[in-house]
Order: structure tokens, then C-alpha cells, then sequence
């Protein structure tokens, strides 16, 4: 049986820049990216966390064709988005960027903001264009009194669902939602996080759903990836990472948001200290120097991601819940796999 392809697949992505440290310093390379494997098929929400810093946003411009990589490929379809051009790839991959405030032009009114993407693809003429928002603004939340209004004169949460409006006229087939709630009170985060849930049940959408806030992917992402310092450091069927984390920085996130009971059995690692400057990464394993289970072999060696469970992976030379006795894994190891209950 051949297996449909992604609807979208990162490749190896690697991005840096020359950045200047100091006034007196010459420019020194930062590595945003460090060969970034990513997928996202049809109808799915995939999350993808990490710590400020770590490249989520890079990412996300990246695959939004904002900027390009030092090296890899985005494909959708299989195909190489570098063979289309911008307004074919804008017409199946939109934004909902994180600030309600900044991605809105304060001198349009909403209506026009919504219907902004029609008239720069052409796709149908202005009578329809207003039928089509006004359904659209009905569908995310949006009273039809507001659409002859100004972003000025709207709550954070309506001017996001203008957003998340603007960005579905079109129809495109992936969101990629970048911290689409960070800016807003927690009531109305959750409004919006339950709109896009019905969003991708009611049109099929998929999303890649980019937070540092795991308790939100959890309850929104069917697979999820964990970003650290560049790199992927894990990545599984949601239920399953937090049901059972491989990698430690997975786990110390978690009991950074969730605090669990003494009692709970649960491993007792802390997420402490700031991640290291990507100008001055730590050689090994990038997570070592914040790590209570590091060993020598984790400050020599960069781990490689290695199979955990079915469907899922793990950077780690000794990952939780793998009893592997003082010897690191590696992909060739027969006892890396796990079954995820």
C-alpha cells in the first residue's frame, strides 16, 4: 500500500546569520537551525515548543517562505516550494502571527483587511469578495457590526479572529500559527484555541501550532516536535510524549508548567538555569550543561535521534524509561525501540 505524502515536509533546514556580539567584536556565526526534519500531513495539528530563543520562529518564516535557509528544502506535495512561486505557495500556506496589534493595518477597516488576499489573488469579484467575508466573520466569532470598524476599536481576541479570518479567505490547506495566544488574557486564549479547533474540524485545515506553552499544545496538537537550541530533541504523537517523555529537557519542561506531587512517582527532573547563547554553543549534547542525568559522553558526543516508540524519536544518549545501563544509544541500537503502550 503506498503511503500519501505529507502535505508538507521540512528537509534538513539550516539557518544562520553573522551576527555582532559587541561594539569592539567582529561578527561571529549564529546557528538558528541545526538540520531540522519536520512534517505535517492533511487535517493534522502538530506542535512544535521550546524556550524562547530556540528557533521556533525562524522555522516558521522559513516555511512560510519569509526567508531563506543556509541549506534544505520545504516541499508540499512533494514538491519543492522553491519551484513555485510566492503566490502559489501564499495561496495553500497562511499566517496567524502572535501579535493582534502589529499584523493588522490600523488604517483599513476589518471587512477590507479580511478581504485583502481575494483581490491580490484575483480570486473572485468585489460582490462576492463582501459575501464571502461576511460568512467568514460569522464563522470565526466576528459581529457583523465590527466589520465596518478599524482595528483600533477592537479587543486583542476580535482583532485575532480577524486574523485567523484574513488568513482562511482563501482556503488555504496549512496554518502556521505562530504563538497565535501569547498576546491575549487567558480568557480569551482559550476562545481562540477552541475557534481553531473547530476551524480544523470544519474545513480540514492543518496547522503547525508553535508555543513555549505545553499545557495549550497538549490539549491542541495531534503530534508534536520539541525544539532545543536549534534542534529537535524530540518528537512523537502528542499523547504519548507526555504520557511518557524520552528526552530530559521534554520532561523538566513539563514539570516546570506542571509541578506534580512528591508522590506522584514521577522523575524529578528540574528545568534550571537559560539555555546556552547560540553563539557559543556547548559541544555534545546542547542540553548537558543544564542536564542532572549528563555524563561525560553527553559533553563529547551530539546524540542523534533515535526511535523511542512507534512514531516517535528521541535525542538522547540516555533517555527516560530506556534502561540501557551506562552505554549510550545509537539508531543502530536493537534495544532503542519501545513500545508506547
Amino acid at each position: 500500500m503506498t503511503m500519501s505524502k505529507p502535505l508538507l515536509r521540512a528537509k534538513g533546514l539550516v539557518q544562520s546569520y553573522r551576527v555582532k556580539s559587541g561594539l569592539l567584536s567582529g561578527a561571529r556565526e549564529l546557528h538558528a537551525l541545526k538540520g531540522i526534519d519536520l512534517t505535517i500531513n492533511r487535517g493534522e495539528i502538530v506542535g512544535l515548543v521550546g524556550e524562547s530563543g530556540c528557533g521556533k520562529s525562524t522555522l516558521a518564516r522559513i516555511l512560510l517562505g519569509l526567508e531563506q535557509p543556509v541549506s534544505g528544502t520545504v516541499e508540499v506535495d512533494g514538491v519543492p516550494v522553491t519551484q513555485a512561486d510566492k503566490r502559489a505557495r501564499a495561496r495553500r500556506i497562511q499566517p496567524v502571527f502572535q501579535d493582534p496589534y502589529g499584523s493588522l493595518n490600523p488604517s483599513m477597516i476589518i471587512r477590507d483587511i479580511i478581504a485583502l488576499p481575494l483581490k491580490v489573488h484575483q480570486i473572485c469579484p468585489a460582490d462576492e469578495r463582501m459575501r464571502r467575508v461576511a460568512r467568514l466573520a460569522d464563522q470565526v466569532g466576528l459581529p457583523a457590526r465590527l466589520l465596518d470598524a478599524v482595528p483600533g476599536e477592537l479587543s486583542g481576541g476580535q482583532r485575532q479572529r480577524v486574523a485567523i479570518a484574513r488568513a482562511l479567505i482563501i482556503e488555504p490547506e496549512l496554518l502556521i500559527c505562530d504563538e497565535p495566544t501569547s498576546a491575549l488574557d487567558v480568557s480569551v486564549q482559550a476562545q481562540i484555541l477552541n475557534l481553531l479547533m473547530d476551524l480544523r474540524r470544519d474545513t480540514g485545515v492543518a496547522m503547525l501550532f508553535i508555543s513555549h506553552d505545553l499545557a495549550v499544545v497538549e490539549y491542541m496538537t495531534d503530534r508534536m516536535f520539541v525544539m532545543y537550541l536549534g534542534q529537535i530533541v524530540e518528537t512523537g504523537p502528542t499523547a504519548d510524549v507526555f504520557s511518557a517523555p524520552g528526552h530530559h529537557y521534554t520532561m523538566a519542561l513539563q514539570q516546570s508548567v506542571f509541578s506534580p506531587d512528591d508522590d506522584a512517582g514521577l522523575p524529578t527532573t528540574r528545568l534550571k538555569g537559560n539555555p546556552p547563547s547560540p553563539l557559543d554553543p556547548p559541544t555534545g549534547c546542547a542540553f548537558h550543561p543544564r542536564c542532572e542525568a549528563a555524563t561525560g559522553t553527553c559533553r563529547e558526543i551530539s546524540p542523534e535521534l533515535v526511535d523511542l516508540r512507534k512514531g516517535g524519536l528521541c535525542a538522547c544518549h540516555f533517555p527516560l524509561g530506556v534502561d540501557s545501563g551506562n552505554t549510550p544509544l545509537t539508531r543502530s541500537d536493537p534495544h532503542a525501540l519501545r513500545e508506547s503502550g
